[in-house]
């Protein structure tokens, strides 16, 4: 969409793959002992947001002239706003007194949504705001049961790709999953095949 538009931008990526850091990068760590893969992200175990930030300061830290962090969080977003701007960051939003709907509507005006492909939901493609209320790391524990529950269809796909690594790495099928699904999501997959 950017290059679309002539706006010049830099994607950044991990320099390791995130699969590969949630499932099996061994992990050595004083309570769990020498385990294979971070986990699933959220809570206290902010794995890869502390990846995405270290990315974002190297690449900033290489470029020769100083750099002003523009941040989109919401005007209706107040208790993100005080470690933002200690931070230094602009959170022109903020300035703007746009709220997440107010950005959402400013968007869907001019022709963008988030599509994504989607599985079990019988259609290919799907906004996914039509379907929750806050878009978040499709991986991430954060999230209520209520947006869990629409991610299922994200979260067979990383069930997918659980079972190629242990496959892989001939680690116990049941053994692997257990550990790369928070419970809430065992009783959430149940449910949503019950309804």
């Amino acid at each position: 969409m950017l290059k679309e538009r002539g706006v010049e931008y830099v994607e950044l990526k991990p320099k390791i793959p995130f699969l590969y850091s949630m499932l099996e990068k061994e992990v050595n760590s004083r309570q769990k002992g020498t385990h294979y893969g971070y986990g699933w992200c959220g809570g206290l175990c902010r794995w890869g947001t502390s990846e995405k930030l270290r990315e974002i300061k190297q690449f900033k830290d290489s470029l020769a002239e100083s750099v002003i962090d523009y941040v989109g969080i919401a005007f209706d977003e107040p208790k993100r706003f005080d470690k933002a701007t200690q931070e230094g960051k602009i959170l022109p939003l903020v300035q703007w007194q746009m709220t997440e709907e107010d950005c959402l509507n400013f968007c869907h005006e001019r022709g963008f949504y988030w599509i994504e492909r989607v599985a079990n939901c019988g259609v290919e493609y799907m906004d996914l705001y039509s379907i929750l209320d806050r878009i978040s790391c499709w991986c991430c524990c954060n999230k209520n049961l209520k947006r869990a529950a629409k991610y299922i269809s994200l979260s067979s796909k990383l069930l997918a790709d659980a079972k190629e690594i242990c496959k892989r790495k001939l680690i116990a099928h049941s053994r692997a999953i257990t550990k790369v699904r928070p419970k809430e999501s065992l009783s959430l997959k149940k449910d949503f095949q019950a309804s």
